[in-house]
């Protein structure tokens, strides 16, 4: 019997209201087509944007092996853009080694002029915690056409607002009850490619069905907390996330303490416990938060 999740509803409107009442509380992801298309990042973001505005601001650069494994290089900015574009126009790329991808950066904390680029921004998509300073919670993702993040979950069990700026990418979406037939390898990184799956090896997986859902410029996609996904960039790309906790799904997190949930992240949830469940104000807590916008697990 397949495990199946269904397909995902592709909305061209929907409200704060809904989203909490039929998704949020439901744990239903949701795609949400050009929400957002009037930001002027949507015209204007590219990587020579960006390599304008921070050329010479260092970022942390990753390199995905298989089972999860995560090297970390950094480098310039502009040496980045430069070297994706270099990729970019050769036409025997598929011979040449794919650059790195710029994966999990803050960058409206390095470049707060961006800020004023995705403006006006629904914050009623957010519990009211997060609404003042929304941006603090954000990390962008930049790669060339060809770049993957491995079969996976939020390592927080958040929620997850994922928006896509520039080029296309495309998500792989499997419930939390496939956790079984994927074959985990650690705290939240999977053996599988459901893009092209090995069933020789892992024969258990034949049982799931998963969704896939492409997301394009000004488009917007939810992820409840637990769920796995696969995400592959089409073409070369510009996108970020915000992960946010709800009183109920910060609770839930600490069940997986016994499911082998790192202390680190035991720790980030209780800071964020403090301000959902106990009031505290975020600019109190915000501190002891923010080096979870680098953190690797």
């Amino acid at each position: 019997m397949k495990i199946e999740f269904g397909n995902i509803d592709e909305l061209a409107a929907l409200s704060p209201d809904v989203f909490w009442q039929q998704y949020v509380k439901k744990s239903i992801p949701v795609k949400v087509s050009k929400l957002f298309d009037s930001w002027p990042a949507i015209k204007n973001w590219d990587f020579n944007y960006f390599k304008n505005k921070a050329g010479t601001q260092r970022i942390q650069l990753k390199k995905f092996s298989s089972g999860g494994g995560v090297k970390v290089i950094s480098c310039q900015l502009k040496d980045y853009v430069n070297d994706l574009e270099c990729y970019d126009r050769d036409p025997n790329k598929k011979h040449r080694k794919l650059p790195p991808y710029c994966h999990d950066v803050p960058f409206f904390h390095l470049v707060t002029d961006l800020i004023d680029d995705v403006r006006p921004f629904a914050t009623e998509f957010l519990p009211e915690w997060y609404r003042a300073e929304w941006w603090k919670y954000a990390q962008f993702f930049l790669g060339p056409a060809g770049s993957v993040t491995p079969l996976h979950f939020d390592t927080l069990r958040t929620h997850n607002l994922f928006f896509q700026i520039h080029g296309i990418k495309e998500f792989i979406l499997l419930p939390p009850s496939a956790i079984e037939y994927c074959y985990r390898n650690s705290w939240r990184w999977f053996d599988v490619n459901p893009r092209n799956p090995d069933f020789e090896t892992y024969p258990a997986y034949r049982l799931v069905k998963p969704m896939r859902v492409t997301v394009g410029p000004g488009d917007v996609l939810y992820m409840p907390p637990g769920m796995l996904h696969y995400v592959s960039t089409i073409e070369k790309s510009i996108s970020f996330n915000i992960d946010f906790h709800t009183r109920r799904s910060v609770v839930n997190s600490f069940q997986f303490v016994l499911d082998g949930m790192p202390s680190k992240n035991i720790l980030y949830n209780i800071i964020i416990s403090l301000g959902l469940i106990l009031k505290v104000p975020p600019h109190y807590l915000f501190s002891y938060y923010k080096s979870y916008l680098n953190y690797i697990s």
